[in-house]
């Protein structure tokens, strides 16, 4: 099974775990066109390595936090607007999710942290939202992944209106400003399996260090 085939079956075995609202909401987001990179298989990836890791732990919020983290995804949108608005999409739901008040503040200071991993990512902390900090972790695993540059392809895409010359700066940009950062992930569980190491290694090759 390649890895393309076991995403897909991790993204079906998503929706399962998800209440019938999130499930139904994240098929319809997913069937747009023009995300080949946020698309089902960067969910089901995610789904995946989390089970890997963690089993069947972090429920309901991991599987709710990847699955809404996207839900709204406009490439041409401002820094910052597609995660506030998955967060406006999860609260429509957070009813039928059955969620407590922590547990929403949790979700929701995560999907927005996920717009700048450098910002409020840094900030925050496995110690105040331990499955919030893990997502964001499976957010940024495909820097450390063997498909890098497949997925840097595909990212561009996604920003198709972007001209090359902007789009490879831009691109340039934000990897410099993640290569100097102090670390890239935040939890044990993604030191252990040695993403830091192999992002830090996908960014020096990329960047000509």
């Amino acid at each position: 099974m390649t890895a393309d085939t076991r995403d897909l079956a991790g993204y079906a075995a998503l929706l399962e775990a998800l209440p019938a609202p999130a499930a139904h909401r994240t098929r319809a987001a997913m069937a747009r066109e023009g995300t080949p990179y946020h698309g089902p298989e960067h969910l089901g990836r995610m789904w995946r390595l989390h089970r890997e890791v963690h089993g069947e732990a972090g429920r309901p919020l991991v599987p709710l936090l990847i699955a809404y983290h996207d839900i709204v995804y406009e490439p041409a949108a401002p820094a910052g607007r597609n995660e506030a608005a998955s967060v406006e999409a999860f609260l429509r739901d957070r009813e039928a999710c059955g969620l407590d008040e922590g547990q929403v503040r949790q979700i929701t200071e995560a999907i927005l942290a996920s717009a700048d991993h450098l910002g409020e990512g840094i900030r925050l902390r496995p110690e105040d939202n331990e499955w919030g900090a893990w997502f964001l972790d499976l957010d940024l695993e495909p820097l450390a992944s063997a498909h890098f540059d497949r997925n840097t392809e595909r990212l561009r895409v996604e920003y198709a209106h972007v001209p090359p010359a902007l789009f490879d700066q831009g691109r340039r940009a934000f990897l410099e400003r993640l290569g100097t950062a102090p670390y890239l992930f935040r939890t044990q569980a993604a030191r252990d399996l040695g993403w830091e190491e192999k992002a830090r290694n996908n960014l020096a090759r990329v960047l000509g260090r």
